[in-house]
């Protein structure tokens, strides 16, 4: 029920044809199996309460040279927490952990022209505008390297 909770028509609106119209139990537990199959796939929890407030999905680059991995990202959260500061929190922690890791060269994110507050986010957490990427139309690529 939680899942169908952040799942929402405002959330999915522009994420990819399978991960939109979550209506039921069955649905969504074939979206987490999907999920967990093609990434890292985490759950976010507000600390306070352990309400699930999101998810984070980490796609680690099959070419990992000598620079290290380069991780892909994406993250949604519960409408709720929209405007709230959980984002900034969430990539910046994110970034944190890469940082200690010792093997994460770069993260990279991809976001709609029109949610401003994900490119803000990623934006005041280091990330800049990639020139050029090859992906689907219409999407910003932003990427922070890690010292």
């Amino acid at each position: 029920d939680q899942v169908l909770g952040i799942l929402t028509p405002a959330v999915t609106k522009s994420l990819p044809e399978g991960w939109q119209q979550i209506d039921t139990p069955a649905t969504a537990r074939d979206w987490i199996k999907d999920r967990a199959q093609e990434s890292v796939f985490l759950t976010v929890r507000l600390i306070s309460s352990q309400v699930l407030a999101g998810f984070l999905f980490l796609y680690p680059s099959d070419n990992a040279g000598d620079e290290g991995i380069s991780l892909h990202i994406g993250y949604l959260l519960t409408k709720s927490q929209w405007g709230k500061g959980l984002g900034a929190e969430l990539i910046a922690g994110l970034v944190a952990w890469c940082q200690g890791a010792g093997n994460i060269a770069s993260i990279c994110g991809g976001v709609e022209p029109e949610n401003i507050a994900s490119i803000k986010v990623l934006e005041r957490n280091g990330f800049s505008r990639l020139a050029s990427e090859n992906g689907p139309k219409g999407v910003i690529f932003l990427e922070r390297r890690i010292d």
